[in-house]
């Protein structure tokens, strides 16, 4: 058994096939956090899509990411200025201003310091995810004093 620490995800209560995040050492590696309402159902075995499971638009889910970066990194025991690294996965190139706009104004109300000065990280952009009203994913890396 692995001495890492892994937090189970859930969304609507069903477990996904991901961690919330993994503490391996002092390093705290999070999952990839999307748009998607927590509280909705994700799976769909009919093939019917839950109206209202992604939020609408960039800038809202990209909201909707780096709350879930605050809670899990939190909940992780990590402070928020000790997030090292940032991944962004945009499915549209011409979505990046706007979401570079939201995540600017994020992090000025909950951790000014990631503006201040940026952390290390990706972009990578014109991508696939898992569903097509998905516009963004994050996924970020933090350490424990």
């Amino acid at each position: 058994m692995s001495d890492a620490i892994i937090e189970n995800c859930y969304y609507a209560g069903d477990q996904m096939p991901w961690a919330e995040y993994v503490i391996a050492g002092n390093t705290v590696f999070l999952s990839g956090a999307e748009g998607r309402d927590m509280s909705k159902n994700q799976e769909y075995p009919e093939g019917e899509i839950e109206a209202g499971a992604v939020y609408e638009g960039i800038e809202a889910q990209t909201k909707a990411c780096l709350s879930k970066i605050v809670e899990r990194t939190l909940k992780a025991g990590a402070k928020l200025e000790n997030i090292v690294r940032i991944n962004l996965f945009l499915t549209d190139r011409a979505n990046w201003p706007a979401a570079a706009q939201a995540m600017h104004e994020f992090w000025e109300e909950h951790c000014p310091d990631i503006n201040a000065r940026p952390r290390a990280g990706t972009l990578l952009v014109n991508i696939g995810l898992d569903r097509p009203d998905m516009l963004i994913e994050l996924e970020a890396v933090a350490y424990l004093p």
